[in-house]
């Protein structure tokens, strides 16, 4: 009897917030649906061959939603969030974490990528040690460091941090593979399998 009331409330759970939403949708579809047709009777006739066009209301719907889904990011949304950065980025010490954290994720999702040149490093010659990382840095012109060095990260296994090093680029191999493929195969500790590099002949 127990199992029976639980799945119960889990139909409900499932069936209820679905059907509101359904409810929602139609009425507004018949309430806009009602008010386009008004609109075109009103401004070009009721006799207007317009108002039986199939799938008008569809159209109308659609275009509601899209000027105030515009209307909520550009006017609303987007202004709050500004504000809201802006508050951020002027705070002392919240600033130095926001803007660090926000350049990081950037790095990932942004515009200007910048995990996308993966390599491999040669931490020691003597005992053959190599780590995997991305290159981030080619000019370091601006801390006064010699064109020869690179910076790179190198993401933690099986964790959201890693490292920055500064190392000479003769030691820094490039790796023919995807960014991506790469950083999962870094972040799940070598255990994630890797595509092949594709020929670029083929």
């Amino acid at each position: 009897m127990k199992k029976l009331v639980g799945y119960f409330f889990q139909g409900v759970i499932y069936i209820v917030p679905i059907t509101i939403t359904f409810y929602v949708l139609i009425n507004i579809f018949n309430l806009i649906d009602k008010g386009t047709k008004s609109f075109i009777a009103f401004f070009l006739g009721a006799d207007n061959p317009i108002i039986s066009l199939p799938g008008l209301g569809i159209l109308s719907l659609l275009l509601f939603v899209t000027f105030f889904g515009y209307i909520g990011t550009f006017l609303i949304a987007k202004p709050v969030l500004q504000y809201f950065q802006d508050t951020l980025q002027r705070t002392p010490l919240i600033k130095v974490i926001y803007t660090s954290v926000k350049d990081f994720v950037y790095a990932f999702v942004g515009k200007e990528k910048k995990f996308t040149e993966a390599v491999m490093v040669c931490m020691n010659k003597d005992s053959n040690v190599y780590k995997l990382g991305f290159v981030t840095s080619k000019d370091l012109s601006n801390l006064g460091i010699e064109k020869n060095m690179v910076g790179v990260y190198f993401p933690h296994s099986y964790g959201f941090t890693g490292n920055f090093f500064i190392v000479a680029a003769e030691h820094v191999t490039p790796i023919h593979a995807k960014s991506a493929d790469v950083m999962k195969f870094i972040f799940s500790g070598g255990v994630s399998t890797m595509q092949a590099p594709q020929n670029n002949n083929e």
